[in-house]
C-alpha cells in the first residue's frame, strides 16, 4: 500500500504523541509511586536490579516541588541501602526495616519516617563534610529499630516530633546537632560526647533511667513556644534557656553541670516541682539569671560552696544567696521566692505592724545543719537605695516575726543584697523589714486647721500599698467617734498623694479631736495619731510619750512640763480603759498587753491630749 505524503505526516504526529504520553506515564511512575530497595545485587544505588520495580527512582527534585514517593527498605533486603556521596533524597514516607547509611555530604529529607525491626539509620561522616537529615513531620523508632547519628550529623525539624517507642533507640554521638520540635521517649535515648539538642517544644521522658546524657552534652530550650518537660528521673548535664516561651516542669528537674540563663521562665505544673543543682552544679556566670530568665518553683542546691538561688516570681528576679557551709561539707538547701505582702499571707500576726511586700523561704533537709550566712535581694522598686541601710532581715517563727539581724548590713549598693551579719542554721520564712518602708501607708502628715466653724482636714501619703480607703472621724471626748467622711485610697502608689476633707462644727470654743484610719483591701487597718482643734491646744506641746513603737513587755516614758500632777489613762484601740494613774512630771510605764496599739490620754482640767503608741 502506498502512503501519500499528506497521510505520512499525520501518522508521524500520531506516533510522536503516543511516545510522549508513554514517556510521561513512565516519568510520573518514577516521580510519584512506591519503590522498594531489594539490594539483590549489591549496594549500588544506580543499579536498577536493586530496585523493585527495576528502575532507579528520581528523588532529586527540589523540596518545593510536589512529590509523593514512598520508599521502603525491607528486612529482606540483601544489601545495605547507601545514599550516594553528595546526593539528596526527598521522600514523603520512609519505611526502614534494614540498614540505611548516610555518608558525609549526603542527605535524606522526609515527611515521615518509620524505623523498626532490623531497621537502622546510621550516618557516617568525615572531616571534610557532614551528613544531614531533614524531618518535616515525625519519626517513629520502635520494635528493635535504631537511629544512630555520628560525628557532626545535623538533623533539622523544628516543627517535627521524634517518638522513641518500646524497643526503639536514638543515639546521638560526637558533636551531633538535633534541631527538633518534640521528643517523646518510651525506651532509650543517648546523648554522648558534645551533642546538642535544640528543643523547640516538649520533652517527654516516660521511662526512668533510660536516658544517657554524658558531660558536655547540651539541651537548649529555644524557639517561641511553651515547653512541656517531663524528666522522670532524667538528670541533665547542661541546659540552656534561650526561649520566648515558658518552660513548664511536669516533675522534678536536676542539673549535673551547668545551667545557662538568657531568656525563658522555668515554672511548674502544680507548684510542687523542684529544680535541683546537684553537687558541683552551677550556672553559667556569663549568662546570669535576670527578670527575663529565672526559676519560679522551689530550687534545691546540693553542695558546700557559696551559691545564689536563681529564683523569682516570673516577672521579677529576686535571688537569695548563702555563703559556703561552715563545716565545708555538702548539704541540701531549698529556697523559693513569693511576691506577696506578708499581711496577705499566712505569715501575719495582726498584733505586729509588719507588712513586708515580699518574702523568701529557705530550709535545709539535713539533720545536721551547718551555719551559713544569708543574703536577700533588695530591689529599687520596693526598697529605695537611701533606705536599704535601715533594713532588717526578719524571720517568722510560726506565730510572729522576730529580728535576726542588725541594721546597716547592706553588702553593697551595686549588687543590691542585704547581708545577714550572723550565721544561721535554722531558717524558715525570711523578709526584709523597715518600720517606715513596710507600712501599708507611709503618712507624711495629717493636719486640722480651724476657720471659725469650718475645719479643713488634710493629709498626704508618700507610698500606699493595697490601700482601699481612708475614714476621718470626729470626737469631743476622744472616746466616742462619729464618721466625718470616707475617702477612696490610691491602691498602690509610690508617689505623693494629697487628700482634703472639710468638716463643720457648732461650738468653736470646744476642743474637737479628729483621727484618720486607713483600710487595706483585705480588711486590715491602721489608725494614725489624732489631731485637735479648739481650746487650749498648747497642752499637746507639754506632753511627750516615747519610744514609739515599743516592744511588748518594754517600758514607755511619759513626761509633762506641767507643774501639777495630771491624770493619765491607758486606752485600748477601741477606747476602753486599760489602766489609769497620776503623772507627776515623768514616769515609766510597763506595756504588758496583747494589743498592737494603745493610746495614752493625759488630761488637764477639761482639756485632753492623746498619744498613740505602736506595740511590737
Amino acid at each position: 500500500m502506498k502512503i501519500t505524503p499528506k497521510y505520512s505526516i499525520a501518522f508521524l504526529l500520531l506516533f510522536v504523541l503516543v511516545q510522549v504520553r508513554v514517556l510521561g506515564q513512565n516519568n510520573q511512575q518514577q516521580r510519584s509511586h512506591s519503590v522498594v530497595w531489594n539490594g539483590s545485587v549489591d549496594s549500588d544505588y544506580y543499579n536498577p536490579l536493586n530496585w523493585t520495580p527495576n528502575f532507579v527512582p528520581d528523588f532529586d527534585h527540589d523540596q518545593n516541588q510536589d512529590f509523593n514517593h514512598e520508599l521502603t527498605i525491607p528486612d529482606s533486603a540483601k544489601n545495605d541501602f547507601i545514599v550516594p556521596n553528595g546526593k539528596k533524597i526527598l521522600v514523603n514516607l520512609l519505611h526502614v526495616n534494614n540498614n540505611v547509611i548516610i555518608p558525609g555530604g549526603s542527605e535524606i529529607k522526609a515527611l515521615m519516617v518509620d524505623v523498626q525491626g532490623k531497621g537502622v539509620i546510621k550516618t557516617e561522616n568525615n572531616i571534610n563534610s557532614r551528613s544531614g537529615f531533614t524531618l518535616w513531620q515525625n519519626m517513629t523508632i520502635q520494635n528493635g529499630g535504631k537511629v544512630i547519628f555520628d560525628n557532626t550529623t545535623e538533623l533539622w525539624g523544628n516543627r517535627a516530633t521524634i517518638n522513641v517507642f518500646p524497643g526503639g533507640e536514638l543515639i546521638l554521638n560526637g558533636h551531633t546537632i538535633l534541631n527538633i520540635g518534640d521528643i517523646h521517649n518510651y525506651n532509650k535515648l543517648s546523648l554522648n560526647d558534645n551533642t546538642i539538642i535544640y528543643l523547640h517544644k516538649s520533652l517527654n521522658n516516660e521511662l526512668r533511667s533510660t536516658v544517657v546524657m554524658e558531660s558536655h552534652s547540651i539541651i537548649e530550650f529555644t524557639g517561641a513556644d511553651k515547653h512541656i518537660v517531663k524528666s522522670n528521673g532524667l538528670k541533665y548535664s547542661n541546659v540552656r534557656f534561650k526561649t520566648d516561651g515558658d518552660i513548664v516542669l511536669q516533675d522534678n528537674f536536676t542539673i549535673l553541670d551547668e545551667a545557662y540563663f538568657e531568656k525563658g521562665i522555668v515554672k511548674g505544673n502544680t507548684g510542687n516541682e523542684v529544680f535541683t543543682f546537684d553537687n558541683g552544679a552551677d550556672y553559667d556566670h556569663h549568662h546570669l539569671p535576670s527578670n527575663l530568665s529565672h526559676v519560679v518553683v522551689k530550687v534545691k542546691r546540693i553542695g558546700s560552696s557559696k551559691f545564689t538561688f536563681p529564683i523569682g516570681d516570673g516577672t521579677n528576679y529576686r535571688p537569695l544567696e548563702i555563703s559556703k557551709t561552715s563545716d565545708r561539707q555538702s548539704h541540701e538547701y531549698i529556697a523559693q521566692y513569693f511576691n506577696q505582702p506578708t499581711r496577705n499571707s499566712q505569715f501575719n500576726n495582726p498584733n505586729q505592724n509588719v507588712n513586708a511586700p515580699e518574702y523568701w523561704t529557705i530550709n535545709s533537709t539535713d539533720l545536721q545543719k551547718p551555719n551559713v550566712e544569708v543574703y536577700l535581694y533588695a530591689n529599687d522598686s520596693n526598697y529605695p537605695q537611701n533606705k536599704r541601710g535601715f533594713l532588717e532581715i526578719i524571720r517568722w517563727n510560726g506565730q510572729e516575726w522576730s529580728t535576726i539581724s542588725n541594721r546597716n548590713v547592706l553588702r553593697s549598693l551595686d549588687d543590691g543584697f542585704v547581708h545577714l551579719n550572723q550565721e544561721l542554721s535554722d531558717f524558715g520564712t525570711l523578709a526584709l523589714h523597715d518600720d517606715e518602708l513596710n507600712l501599708p501607708v507611709k503618712l507624711i502628715s495629717f493636719k486640722a486647721t480651724q476657720n471659725n466653724k469650718e475645719v479643713d482636714l488634710t493629709w498626704a501619703t508618700a507610698t500606699e500599698i493595697n490601700s482601699e480607703k481612708f475614714i476621718v472621724e470626729r470626737s469631743y471626748d476622744a472616746r466616742h467617734w462619729e464618721v466625718v467622711k470616707e475617702v477612696q485610697g490610691a491602691g498602690n502608689s509610690d508617689v505623693r498623694v494629697d487628700y482634703e476633707v472639710e468638716d463643720h462644727i457648732n461650738n468653736t470654743n470646744e476642743k474637737v479631736y479628729y483621727r484618720l484610719t486607713q483600710f487595706d483591701f483585705d480588711g486590715q487597718s491602721e489608725t494614725f495619731d489624732m489631731v485637735t482643734v479648739g481650746q487650749n491646744e498648747s497642752l499637746d506641746n507639754m506632753v511627750s510619750v516615747f519610744p514609739d513603737p515599743v516592744h511588748r513587755g518594754g517600758d514607755i516614758t511619759i513626761s509633762t512640763a506641767s507643774d501639777e500632777a495630771l491624770p493619765v489613762r491607758i486606752l485600748s484601740i477601741d477606747g476602753k480603759e486599760m489602766d489609769h494613774f497620776d503623772l507627776d512630771h515623768q514616769m515609766s510605764y510597763r506595756v504588758n498587753t496583747q494589743e498592737h496599739m494603745i493610746f495614752v490620754e493625759i488630761a488637764n482640767g477639761s482639756n485632753k491630749v492623746i498619744k498613740k503608741v505602736i506595740v511590737e
